[in-house]
């Protein structure tokens, strides 16, 4: 089966939307496992978790996804809105004024889809460095065993990525700052 051309148009669209609605669902599960955990203390509660297992299954190579994802944050996604739209309506290009308005909406669009695909990658690290923290506390607490895994957390591959692009280590403060003030 072929892809169409729009339908490959498209998919940057559609995998920024379902990357969206991922991590909206993981933060639902999550901090509901969350508040439990920390009433109970119970970190089986956290075991079981969207997060946890999708983070932990073999299937996903976590380490790609930071990768992938770090690029988008060091941007941090300030796109001008306003910026893009009057690059548009200073162009050369003689359009009819609903081509012109049509390339403006769409210009807006992009720039808001970016913004929340931005947000929705600053929260997707919130989710893991909370994760992580608490994982470490039940650790401590002698509550995790070996079927918990080993996978690394989110910091040790940040710091790797850092580690080969030096310049990047104030961006990237900047935007884990947003993640949490």
């Amino acid at each position: 089966m072929t892809c169409r051309r729009e339908d490959q148009e498209f998919e940057p669209v559609q995998n920024s939307l379902a990357f969206q609605y991922l991590v909206n669902v993981l933060e639902v599960d999550l901090l509901l496992r969350l508040n439990f955990y920390k009433e109970t203390l119970n970190w089986s509660l956290l075991r079981e978790s969207v997060m946890n297992l999708l983070l932990g299954s073999r299937k996903l190579n976590f380490k790609s996804v930071v990768r992938d994802c770090m690029p988008t944050l060091l941007r941090r996604c300030h796109h001008s809105i306003s910026n893009n739209v009057q690059q548009l309506r200073n162009s050369e290009n003689t359009c009819s004024q609903s081509d012109q308005n049509s390339k403006v909406a769409v210009a807006i669009a992009i720039s808001q889809l970016e913004k929340e695909t931005c947000v929705s990658i600053q929260k997707f690290f919130g989710l893991v460095f909370e994760l992580d923290v608490v994982r470490k506390e039940a650790d401590s607490l002698g509550q995790t065993s070996r079927l918990d895994g080993l996978r690394l957390p989110i910091t040790e591959f940040i710091v790797e990525e850092l580690a080969d692009n030096k310049d990047n280590f104030a961006p990237l403060l900047l935007v884990l700052h947003d993640c949490y003030y």
